[in-house]
């Protein structure tokens, strides 16, 4: 929600516009890590895999979606 929000922000209302700013973003940070679309619109991002040991998060791996 907030990427569409940034978009909005610099695009205006125009929905056209919106896209174009939405697939030009690169490096968001957001909550959940940090994203990037490629131009057909496929979203680029990494993710955090954790496991729980005795009620504390554990980082196992961090995965990255990168364009092919």
């Amino acid at each position: 929600m907030n990427i569409l929000a940034e978009a909005i922000k610099t695009a205006g209302e125009d929905r056209a516009k919106i896209r174009e700013a939405i697939l030009a973003l690169k490096g968001y940070q957001g909550v959940l890590g940090t994203f990037s679309f490629t131009p057909n619109g496929d979203g680029l991002s990494e993710v955090s895999v954790v496991q729980i040991e005795q009620g504390k998060p554990k980082l196992l791996k961090s995965v990255s979606v990168e364009a092919k």
